[in-house]
């Protein structure tokens, strides 16, 4: 490769064609789907936790706690600071004052 990394060549040498053909096929072509679910479910189970509130906190309804965020990285591979915009969950101004939201 004379040390050129190729970032937009797909690999393509496993099941691709299979499962693109089996969300075309039934039409989960689209951010839901039992391809999502499972991955959800995994993904969860690997860096210990509920698969409900992970899916939550993926589609944006809760945030991930620091500790969950620091699990998700290690999971990945990658430094918090690269996945999460912040270090940790944004407050939240309540009519009691301000809250965390892992709180």
């Amino acid at each position: 490769m004379n040390g050129v990394v190729p970032v937009n060549q797909p690999l393509l040498d496993g099941n691709e064609k299979r499962y693109l053909a089996e969300c075309i096929d039934t039409g989960w072509i689209s951010s839901e789907g039992p391809f999502v679910t499972r991955l959800e479910r995994e993904f969860a189970a690997r860096v210990g936790m509920d698969s409900s509130r992970f899916s939550r906190c993926l589609r944006g309804r809760f945030e991930f706690a620091p500790h969950e965020r620091q699990r998700i990285a290690e999971a990945l591979d990658y430094p918090a600071e690269w996945l999460f915009l912040t270090p940790e969950p944004p407050a939240r101004k309540t009519s009691a004052g301000l809250i965390h939201a892992h709180t």
